[in-house]
């Protein structure tokens, strides 16, 4: 009889494992579904060919490139009217016309690293188009901040100095930076006076 027992109770337990793994299958499944409903409606294809997604440059400008068949009328370099582009969370800057067919939007700062930004542009404002396609919405995110640093490796400092030595190395950053922070990374320890040369 305990047998017996013990037996219902490990595929009571071996029940409840498979149950939760389902479930946690199903919950990864509905956050996975849910995330994509930001989706670029397809059928903007007919008015726009392609614009600025995935992972930029936060000194990067934004692009709308229209399709090739929509009239437009206007003289390169013409600023649109302000409010054509909302972001989230907001951009200062401005946009203009930088050939027949592309918009380009330029900040006026760089803009956030490792910051995702939702982008609503007003379509409607600038071509004739059904109430459906007025806002057109798109996603991107600027580059995480990282760097590497590599050293060439320990030499004399002149061929003619046998008591002085110097380390040449290389900074690689992921993104543009400013050099007064890229120079910040680095400091020395060292028991008599060294210079860092940039």
């Amino acid at each position: 009889m305990e047998e017996v027992q013990g037996l219902f109770s490990n595929r009571k337990r071996s029940i409840i494992a498979v149950a939760t793994a389902v479930l946690l299958i199903l919950i990864t499944f509905l956050i996975f579904h849910r995330g994509q409903t930001g989706a670029v409606d397809p059928a903007f294809s007919k008015y726009i060919e392609s614009y600025t997604s995935g992972i930029i440059s936060k000194g990067n400008t934004i692009r709308i490139r229209l399709a090739g068949q929509v009239p437009t009328t206007h003289v390169q370099n013409d600023q649109l009217p302000n409010g054509v582009f909302d972001f989230s969370p907001s951009i200062k800057g401005k946009a203009y016309w930088i050939d027949e067919r592309t918009i380009e939007f330029r900040p006026e700062n760089k803009l956030i690293a490792d910051q995702s930004y939702t982008a609503e542009f007003k379509l409607s404002k600038v071509i004739d188009v059904p109430d459906k396609f007025g806002d057109f919405k798109f996603t991107f995110q600027t580059i995480k901040p990282d760097f590497t640093v590599s050293f060439v490796g320990l030499q004399t400092a002149t061929s003619t100095s046998t008591d002085k030595m110097k380390l040449d190395g290389i900074v690689q950053t992921a993104d543009d930076e400013d050099n007064a922070n890229i120079e910040k990374l680095i400091s020395l320890s060292y028991d008599s006076p060294v210079h860092i040369s940039w």
